[in-house]
Order: C-alpha cells, then sequence, then structure tokens
C-alpha cells in the first residue's frame, strides 16, 4: 500500500478511504486486495493515477470503478470521486 500511496501523492492526490488490505494467496500468485479506495479529484489526474499505478512493474487491476460528479459548487479543481477497488498480483515464484 505504501507505493499506491506514493503514487497518489505525486499526484497530489489524498485518499479519502483507504481500506485494508486483503491478502489471498493461490497456487501460483498472491493477490493484494484493497476494497474500497475513495478519493475526490478531476478527471485527468484520475487518469495520471490510474496510469503511474500500471506502471509500477507489478500486475495491478482496477475493479468496479464508480465516479461520481460532485454537487458541491465551492470545489472546481475536485469535480468528481471516484471509488474502485485495486488489486496487486505478485508471483509466488
Amino acid at each position: 500500500m505504501k507505493a499506491i500511496t506514493r503514487v497518489a501523492e505525486k499526484n497530489e492526490l489524498e485518499i479519502s478511504s483507504l481500506p485494508a488490505e486483503q491478502v489471498i494467496t493461490g497456487d501460483k500468485y498472491i493477490t493484494h486486495r484493497f476494497t474500497g479506495l475513495s478519493m475526490e479529484t478531476d478527471y485527468h489526474t484520475l487518469g495520471e493515477f490510474f496510469g503511474d499505478i500500471a506502471n509500477m512493474g507489478q500486475i495491478v487491476g482496477i475493479r468496479n470503478l464508480n465516479i461520481q460528479k460532485l454537487s458541491a459548487p465551492g470545489s472546481p479543481s475536485r469535480p468528481i470521486s471516484a471509488t474502485f477497488d485495486l488489486e496487486v498480483y505478485t508471483f509466488k515464484g
């Protein structure tokens, strides 16, 4: 999770909901699952965040992405709320 937090900080994002890690051990790999990550941002920054996550060097999956427009007119720099699940896969080798 530290790597995800560093990527968020690089993109000047604050993760508003940071779920506990679930570790699922399979035959050949380990899944590190974070269910219900949440942040307020803009579309461009969210895309940069996902791009940086994809380039971390591990296989990652973004699941159950839900984007909603924020109705509060006082925050034009963070017009959306994004909630998603993140899975990071590591080879057991």
